[in-house]
């Protein structure tokens, strides 16, 4: 930064220095006069203003490209490990919740971090990190929850991003409840958001009171939005396993009833045989231990076939 001093330094023409008049190449008296220091008085001199210490370092790049490569490389890495977390559970959503809410925690600097999840307008407690055996039981004994009754799962399914900055000074009675017997003093909620409607919120919670950075907002969400991809994906797992159960369940039957109508038409005349048939893929195609076939003659039912597994 170029710090300009308060006064310029001028230079003044003495009497060595001053230009010849042009008759006779002598000095005019009252340029010289002019131009010559008065007596008695002291010639100002211009001194350099020295910028403080503290200013200067203002002026520099506020944040250390160190430290920024380290946040950027434990934030990759922890999105990573998530990510892999989420493809070996595909079916199962629960280990995903439990590594989003460990990595928010440790890379925002919380001391607890919790994922909520919404189901048929109630918020449910997904995931937490431990803070002691009373806090957690706490945390437990105050969920499920429904939307209504909870603002921040209302500001949720609205979308927004919310932060209390002092939960002492801004949280209601619940909250502060939650809080003390928790230890933090400020917290962050981030939406999950699926097609344009929450699902869930997660939470950061922080020792100390005070505003949340652009930065660590910004982090919360991505976190949010990897747990929406985890949900997403053991939704749509489920939905591949049902529709593929179904197949299976559908071309066991077509194949059973196709082996039902070979043997009718090899034993046109030998129903004891079509009867057993039948008996063992109705066994098979409802896993069933022991069935049997009976067919009634008057007020008596006589057993024709019979499979036990």
């Amino acid at each position: 930064m170029i710090v300009w001093p308060d006064k310029m330094p001028f230079l003044t023409l003495g009497a060595d220095m001053a230009r010849p008049s042009r008759t006779g190449g002598k000095t005019s008296e009252a340029k010289t006069r002019k131009a010559s220091p008065l007596k008695g008085r002291k010639t100002a001199k211009s001194k350099r203003r020295i910028v403080p210490a503290a200013t200067r370092v203002k002026h520099r790049s506020v944040s250390d490209p160190s430290i920024d490569l380290k946040e950027a490389r434990e934030q990759q890495a922890a999105t990573a490990e998530i990510l892999k977390v989420i493809a070996s559970s595909p079916s199962d959503v629960q280990p995903v919740f439990d590594a989003i809410a460990s990595s928010s925690k440790q890379l925002i600097g919380g001391i607890a971090a919790v994922v909520y999840r919404f189901v048929d307008g109630i918020g449910h407690l997904a995931a937490f990190t431990p803070v002691s055996t009373a806090a957690d039981a706490a945390l437990k004994a105050t969920f499920p929850q429904p939307i209504a009754n909870v603002y921040f799962f209302q500001s949720a399914q609205a979308g927004e991003v919310v932060q209390v900055s002092d939960t002492e000074a801004h949280g209601n009675k619940r909250q502060k409840q939650i809080a003390r017997a928790r230890g933090f003093r400020s917290v962050l909620f981030a939406p999950l958001m699926s097609k344009g409607a929450s699902i869930g919120v997660i939470a950061v919670n922080r020792k100390d009171p005070g505003p949340f950075s652009a930065h660590h907002v910004q982090l919360l969400q991505t976190f949010a939005n990897q747990a929406v991809i985890a949900i997403e994906n053991t939704r749509l797992f489920d939905e591949v396993q049902a529709k593929t159960r179904d197949l299976t369940e559908s071309l066991q039957q077509q194949t059973a009833t196709a082996d039902v109508l070979k043997v009718i038409s090899r034993s046109a005349f030998d129903l004891q045989t079509v009867l057993q048939t039948l008996v063992e893929s109705a066994a098979k195609l409802c896993n069933a231990d022991i069935a049997n076939i009976r067919i009634r003659d008057g007020d008596v039912l006589h057993a024709r076939a019979f499979v036990a597994v």
